[in-house]
This record gives C-alpha cells, structure tokens and sequence, in this order.
C-alpha cells in the first residue's frame, strides 16, 4: 500500500451538516463493495462542536456502514498535495435494513413516497454562500472583479477541484460580503444534489486546510457583516418529464401551488431542518436581506420561496426557496422539503397566494407569519406540527430533537459574538 492515496474516508453528514466517518486502508484497486465497516449509533448524537449528547444506553448498540456510490470520489492537486478519496456511505442495521437514522435513507424515502403516491420529481439546484477570512481586505466591495481577482488563484484551485471530482460546477464568484463569495451547482436529482453539496463543502474545507486558508461556511461570521445562505433553487416535473412548474395560464400550476403551499404551512418546524444552528435564526432578521416571514413572492429576495425567471431548460421559471445553510444536514433539508411539499399535495389548496415582504412588513396577511427567532421556536414549531413530524422515523426524531436542544443548553448564555466565534470555526 502507499500513502495517502490508499486512505479512503467512507463518511456522511451528521445531523449538523458536518462530514463524520471512518478511514479505511483500501487499494484503488480492490472493489468497492469490500469497503464496509462498523459504526456506533451513538455517533449520531455528537453535535457540531463535538460534546456528545447524553442520552440512557449510548453506548449499546452496533451499524453497518456501507458504500452507498459505485465508486470512491477522488480529489487530487496538480502539484499532489491533495491526494483524497471520500466514499459517501450508508448506515444499516445488522440484518440490513436501513437505520431510521441515516439521513440518506431518510431523503431515499421521501423521494419514493413523492414519485409513488404523485408521479413527481423534483430537480434542485444549489447556490452555496462562504467567506475567507484570512483575505486582508478591510473594505466591502461587492460582486466587484477586483474581489474575485485577488482570490483567483484560490478560486481556480477550488473550481478545478470540484469539477474533476463531479460536482457540476454552474459559477463561482464574489459575493455581497466583504471577502464572501459564491458557488452555484447546476440542477440535478435530489440525491445528488445533495451529494454535490456535501461534496462541495467538503472539498472546500480540505483545500483551505492544505492551503492554510480560513474558510467557512458559517451562517454568521461577524456581527456586522453579510450572513452566508444555502439557496434551493427547485422546479418540479412529471415522471413521464412533463414540467409541472407553470400552467396553461402561465401562472403557477396547481401541482406547484398545492406543494408551495405545505413547505410555506411547515416552514415553521422545515426550518430545525434547514437551518438548524443555534446562530441561525438571527439571519431572519431585518436589515440581513433574507428572508422575514414564510411568504411566496414573485423576484423577492426577501421572501422565505420566490418565484425566478432566470434559470435554463424547459423551466426556466421556478422556485427558489431561501431560508436554508450549511449548517444543514443536506439530505435532511431536502427529505424534509418533500415531506412538507407532499403535505400540501394531500390538503390540494392549489392557490398559493404572493405576498411581497414588504407589504407583510405593513399588512396583516392570512397565514403569514414572522419566522422563529430561535433555534428554541423552530424545535418547538416542529414538536408540535403533528402532520409533519408524522413523516418521520420517530427514534430518529428523539435523537435529532435531543442533539439541537443540547446544543442550545450548552451555549445558552454565551454572546451573539461568541456564538458566532464558534460556529465561524466548526463550519
């Protein structure tokens, strides 16, 4: 064997969106279906920053963890000094059912109840929001060439990187932040969506890491700056490939309002899935342009879903929905997207009204509502949405609630700006 080419980390997010694994001594040339391992289920209970949450009998139990890709994702540099292979996986239990908690199941399951009970697809694509902090810039300005340029040299390493490794690299620019940039991934299924976005993630941290850059992907980084967002871009489609997004009328179809309609009713509760930090919520707030309450409005970027004219293909108006990041699980943002999605389908409210931020800033609207504030009144949103939470595994459910309200214990006390400090860090 030689080293490090011979490493393969097979791994997958945790329910904080940070990638956990195990790494294997594994040739390139031995099958890929040898590549399986142990796992502990108590794994699932360690929070963003690593203190595991304590629950009776953790250390009881045993998983498998098995390849969930044909082959390993291989990373490499020119000059080597990136040399990785990642292998995403999935956990089992020993008789080899899927474990309730193994988030890719999870998403597995979603997307066979919505092609088999509504003959739907979904394509999603992902605009992912990151800053460098170690950049000497002092001052902001945004989306400007003399930003990107001073980064280039970064940014050319981080697109080749991502498009050798698969990812369908759409763009990658200077963003709104000072030092914040962009990368957009072209439209794809939601499995792989997801991987694609956790793939991204992962190279960008591995980069930084060989490169002695300070990067994160951190909801906040810096009280007085630019939040950095996960962005969902989704349309939806018949099996048969039919677009679903527009009616006849060329106003949104039925099936679209129907879905809009129960992400926009559970957002709520969606958002302990799509934005699950404890430094979250606070970008929910005015003057952060994002979102402010759980409204659809048409090219509003305030809104929590917009309606957008620019994308490609046969849909090129679609959905963006804005009210996700990083510090997602990425498979469980989109799983529970579908679930709410698919509770709208049931109820068949198909009129989905628009209502621009700012007129639900002055007016009262009904169904309307101010997001949570707190990662506390998202967890509570989502205990007490009974249809939604009814869609999910319910020992997976326990140990997703216990990890997010221990988190919140154990930094309950602790300053926006040391809240912040840590997250910049982990993420």
């Amino acid at each position: 064997m030689s080293f490090p080419e011979d490493f393969l980390h097979i791994c997958q997010d945790d329910f904080s969106g940070i990638l956990r694994g195990k790494t294997l001594c594994h040739p390139s040339e031995q099958p890929i279906q040898d590549c399986k391992t142990g796992w502990i289920p108590s794994n699932a209970l360690i929070t963003f920053f690593g203190a595991l949450t304590p629950l009776p009998d953790v250390e009881i139990g045993d998983l498998q963890f098995v390849p969930a890709l044909e082959k390993p994702i291989s990373i490499q540099s020119e000059d080597g000094l990136i040399n990785s292979r990642l292998l995403f996986g999935k956990f089992l239990n020993l008789d080899g059912s899927p474990w309730g908690s193994c988030t890719r199941s999870i998403l597995e399951d979603a997307l066979h109840q919505l092609r088999t009970n509504y003959e739907l697809e979904l394509e999603i694509g992902i605009e992912l929001e990151f800053y460098l902090l170690d950049n000497s810039r002092s001052y902001l300005n945004a989306y400007s060439l003399e930003s990107f340029i001073e980064e280039e040299t970064f940014l050319a390493e981080y697109a080749e990187l991502l498009i050798s490794s698969g990812v369908g690299l759409k763009s990658i620019h200077s963003e709104n932040g000072t030092s914040q940039y962009e990368l957009a991934i072209n439209r794809n299924s939601p499995m792989e969506a997801a991987d694609q976005l956790v793939l991204s993630k992962a190279i960008g941290q591995i980069l930084a890491t060989k490169r002695k850059r300070n990067l994160s992907f951190s909801p906040i980084v810096d009280q007085a700056k630019v939040g950095s967002g996960l962005h969902i871009h989704f349309s939806l489609r018949k099996l048969n490939g039919q677009p679903c997004n527009l009616g006849a009328n060329g106003k949104v179809s039925e099936l679209a309002g129907a879905f809009l309609n129960g992400l926009l009713g559970h957002l709520g509760g969606l958002l302990a899935f799509t934005s699950p930090s404890v430094i979250s919520p606070m970008r929910y707030k005015p003057p952060r342009w994002t979102a402010y309450y759980n409204n659809f409005a048409v090219a509003d970027r305030k809104a929590a879903i917009r309606l957008t004219e620019i994308g490609e293909g046969d849909q090129a108006t679609h959905f963006e929905m804005r009210t996700a990041d990083a510090s997602a699980n990425a498979y469980l943002m989109l799983a529970g997207m579908i679930h709410a999605g698919m509770l709208g389908l049931a109820k068949n409210i198909t009129e989905v009204p628009i209502v621009p931020t700012s007129s639900a800033q002055k007016n009262q609207h009904p169904n309307i509502h101010r997001l949570p504030e707190t990662l506390e009144d998202c967890l509570h949103q989502l205990e007490h949405d009974v249809d939604f939470i009814k869609k999910f595994d319910q020992g997976f459910l326990r140990s997703y609630l216990a990890v997010k309200h221990y988190e919140v214990r154990l930094l309950h006390g602790r300053s926006e700006a040391e809240l912040i400090q840590l997250h910049t860090k982990h993420y």
